[in-house]
């Protein structure tokens, strides 16, 4: 479960998980070598996955059933996970679904519901193979030899570390945008960083405590 990093984690919740058009979708899922699909019925199990995930490609199918519940238990490990998911809504009816949760529900956010809400299969598979990169492995691990340690000396070292701060400005939106889009087009034959900038540049309303992770 969940252990090859070298492909896409496609998680789907869907309280029908076994009829039969779940077990057609699966099916094609399970047919691409460089996805990863895990299947659950309930919010709760999906939770417990993506609590033990890090720093994988992770696209995450929900029906319009569960969305609400998952959205509210997303939020409230939102600080425990370490992946950066792109969220799709897979209902059976997206017109309906919209008139019905639009004004309570964050349809269409950036982070929480990149993928907008789909009624077809057709735009299920399109909204799968444009955040998948089938050809690239995914991210390795981190390498001891990228993390240095400096020894205070005295008094006079710890000043830009108490005052650094102060010099400091809130970063807007745009900015860390086009920051993640520079380092990924910069970077494109290390697939270290390609793998983890490829997920920043994608997602949008990244909460800050779990940007700093990455």
């Amino acid at each position: 479960m969940g252990n090859s990093q070298n492909k896409t984690l496609i998680l789907l919740i869907d309280q029908n998980i076994n009829n039969n058009h779940n077990k057609s979708l699966q099916k094609q899922l399970e047919a691409h070598k460089g996805l990863e699909l895990e299947s659950f019925d309930s919010v709760e199990k999906g939770i417990r996955l993506l609590k033990r995930e890090k720093f994988k490609n992770t696209i995450i199918i929900t029906s319009g059933y569960l969305y609400p519940k998952f959205y509210e238990e997303l939020q409230k490990i939102i600080k425990e996970i370490i992946i950066i998911p792109k969220i799709v809504i897979f209902t059976s009816n997206k017109k309906r679904f919209i008139s019905e949760n639009g004004n309570k529900l964050p349809i269409d956010d950036p982070f929480y519901n990149s993928g907008g809400v789909v009624d077809k299969s057709d735009e299920l598979k399109k909204f799968i193979e444009s955040s998948t990169d089938q050809n690239e492995p995914g991210f390795e691990g981190n390498n001891d030899e990228f993390f240095k340690i400096q020894f205070i000396n005295g008094k006079n070292d710890l000043i830009l570390p108490l005052y650094y701060h102060d010099y400091l400005k809130t970063c807007k939106e745009e900015d860390i945008k086009e920051f993640n889009k520079k380092i990924l087009s910069e970077n494109q034959t290390n697939i270290a960083i390609k793998n983890i900038f490829s997920q920043l540049a994608a997602s949008g309303k990244i909460p800050i405590h779990l940007l700093t992770k990455f």
